[in-house]
């Protein structure tokens, strides 16, 4: 079974969460993560507007941290084939 990548990823889109442009890092950090699950082998299966609206709930509710994204992005990402 291959690795998830998960925490490196979470790191990412948490350093992206903290810059003060917070609009456009929304859409680099759905951007770099999808980017660096396929370098790794993975997609993800789950429409990107849903992605986005679940993520701008988590921007709102203050959750957009690795605590939350490990098991969010786990939820939908599959090896690909």
């Amino acid at each position: 079974m291959a690795r998830f990548p998960a925490l490196g990823h979470c790191l990412v889109l948490e350093r992206l969460r903290r810059v003060q442009r917070r609009d456009l890092n929304k859409r680099i950090a759905f951007a770099a993560a999808d980017v660096f699950l396929r370098i790794d082998g993975w997609r993800l299966q789950r429409p990107p507007m849903q992605i986005h609206a679940e993520m701008i709930q988590m921007f709102e509710a203050g959750t957009f941290d690795i605590a939350h994204l490990d098991p969010w992005l786990r939820e939908f990402s599959v090896v690909a084939q």
